[in-house]
């Protein structure tokens, strides 16, 4: 034993002691019960060559799917809160955006005027939309 334990332990009333051991030999008892070997599922078969069977009795392989009559009923739950689309019109928030800041500019390449957006435009060689593929 270490050192450490040993002066906990020479630390302990007669009583500390006996209800340490007491909880110390309940806690392993607890912890390692007997353990029984897991028992197979009552489909499984082992026979004396240690082949197992798995079938089941009663069920035979794959079966197929039956259709069955839809048990949902429609209660009506929308029916009772009459929606009105008017008011959701109305709690629309309305465009607080103002229209876009327009420039007008000459392309380098045709000579022409058009207008384009002030976020648009970079540098001095703007060319427009016809002239963007030549």
């Amino acid at each position: 034993m270490s050192d450490i334990l040993k002066k906990l332990l020479e630390g302990l009333t007669p009583e500390q002691r006996q209800k340490l051991t007491d909880d110390l030999l309940s806690s392993s008892e607890s912890e390692n019960p007997k353990r029984a070997l897991p028992k197979p599922p009552p489909h499984q078969k082992v026979k004396e060559d240690f082949s197992v069977d798995r079938k089941q009795e009663g069920v035979a392989g794959r079966s197929p799917v039956k259709f069955q009559k839809n048990k949902w009923k429609d209660k009506g739950e929308d029916k009772d809160t009459d929606f009105d689309y008017q008011k959701f019109e109305d709690m629309k928030t309305p465009r607080k955006r103002g229209k876009p800041d327009k420039v007008t500019v000459e392309c380098h390449v045709c000579g022409k005027s058009f207008s384009i957006s002030q976020s648009l435009v970079y540098g001095e060689f703007t060319r427009c939309n016809r002239c963007t593929g030549r």
